[in-house]
């Protein structure tokens, strides 16, 4: 007994409480602490729409996010200004160096400090190698228009062809045509001529059937007493 209590209880902990615990809950986390305690006597459970609370939650949950990342970046800001306010601050305080041109070193190469020569433009600078890729731009895209160019002639010609061909069997459908008809013109001019013609074998008219002669009658038969006598001279030879 004392297992199955354990037990209910352990599986009660892992859903979440009872259903009872869960409203109460539910109805804290809505309500408040203090305001439900003052309203608990005036709103009951069954009040309670269940049905938006998740979209609800969750933008509150949104919320809660996006005013985390605000502070965030602020503090971040923040924390930046303080810094280029320190630099600010350090450089304003650095006494500044002053410069007369010759330093006071007994040094032969302490001289002062020349301008820089200006670029040659023979100089393979990052200027130079951007004009060295723009004319490598420049050359691909005058071979492409040339390569386009090209294409379009090899295109031209074939299209040249193609007529040709194209007018070549025209030609030879519009003959095909001319002999079919002169085909069909030849075999309606001969059944005209076959028709004029007198017939080759002409059957002759059918002439009066001659009649069969009558049949014979036949023989009479022999008497009945001349069949007996022949029928006993049979038997006597026997």
């Amino acid at each position: 007994m004392l297992v199955e209590k354990k037990t209910r209880r352990l599986r009660n902990k892992l859903r979440g409480g009872t259903k009872s615990k869960g409203r109460k809950a539910l109805k804290k986390r809505l309500l408040g602490t203090s305001a439900y305690r003052r309203r608990a006597r005036q709103t009951p459970v069954s009040t309670i729409n269940f049905e938006g609370l998740g979209s609800a939650w969750a933008q509150a949950a949104r919320e809660r996010r996006n005013e985390a990342v605000l502070r965030e970046n602020e503090e971040v800001l923040r924390e930046a200004e303080q810094l280029s306010r320190s630099f600010e601050m350090e450089a304003a305080q650095a006494p500044p160096i002053p410069f007369s041109g010759i330093f006071s070193s007994d040094d032969d190469s302490s001289v002062p400090e020349s301008p820089p020569p200006p670029p040659s433009p023979f100089q393979d600078d990052d200027d130079n190698d951007n004009n060295n890729n723009d004319d490598d731009i420049i050359s691909i895209i005058q071979q492409q228009h040339y390569n386009c160019e090209n294409e379009l002639a090899d295109c031209k010609e074939e299209l040249k062809a193609s007529e040709h061909i194209i007018d070549k069997l025209h030609n030879q459908l519009r003959e095909c045509k001319d002999a079919n008809e002169k085909i069909s013109n030849d075999y309606i001019n001969s059944l005209e001529h076959l028709q004029l013609l007198p017939p080759y074998n002409q059957i002759p008219a059918p002439t009066q059937a001659h009649t069969p002669p009558p049949a014979s009658s036949p023989a009479p038969a022999p008497a009945a007493g001349v069949l007996d006598n022949i029928l006993g001279s049979m038997r006597n030879s026997n």
